[in-house]
């Protein structure tokens, strides 16, 4: 072959081999942090975490399910019991914020993404018997919302989504755990 069809084959390849791995760079990264997490690293987890917007996230969806509950609390009773429903969901914010800013950290993260769902979060009682039997490996979903974020979604014995890991793209092909979706309560 002459250098005039080398260099546009190799250049096309080039092309392929970046989009390629522009692509699948939001497995590679959640395969390295479910990697160490199996491994109890919490450091090679760390660099992977923006821990300050995963504690907004947190945040932000216990204080919608606290304002949930004292809504319906408040709907059913009087006006002592909706001013009491207003102050127990203001308390329960704040007791939230605490135990957020505690409790978020690369050990923790590590423990949600091995067991696919936060601690002290229980499926069923079937589900708890199963677990200490011997431990499954969790299925996994995988979305893309736009070129800029990637979600991961453990998934429960009824697959339903349990917890979901939110990473969102910094530069060409880094990505960071921004949010932990909750699994939404059953009603």
């Amino acid at each position: 072959m002459s250098n005039q069809r080398i260099v546009p084959i190799a250049i096309a390849l080039l092309l392929l081999l970046a989009a390629a791995f522009w692509h699948f760079s939001p497995y590679l990264t959640l395969h390295a942090m479910r990697s160490a997490a199996r491994a109890h690293d919490a450091a090679a987890l760390a660099p992977h975490v923006d821990f300050p917007r995963v504690r907004e996230s947190l945040k932000r969806q216990l204080h919608a399910a606290t304002e949930r509950k004292a809504r319906d609390a408040a709907g059913t009773g009087t006006g002592l019991a909706q001013a009491g429903a207003a102050f127990g969901a203001m308390l329960g914010n704040l007791v939230a914020d605490k135990l957020v800013d505690s409790l978020v950290t690369a050990e923790r993260l590590a423990d949600a993404m091995r067991e696919g769902q936060i601690a002290g979060q229980a499926e069923d009682e079937n589900e708890g018997q199963a677990a200490t039997a011997g431990k499954a490996e969790k299925r996994w979903t995988f979305e893309r919302d736009g070129a800029d974020v990637f979600i991961a979604r453990a998934l429960d014995s009824r697959n339903e989504p349990a917890v979901g890991f939110v990473f969102e793209r910094r530069g060409f092909a880094t990505w960071r755990l921004v949010s932990v979706e909750l699994p939404r309560p059953r009603e």
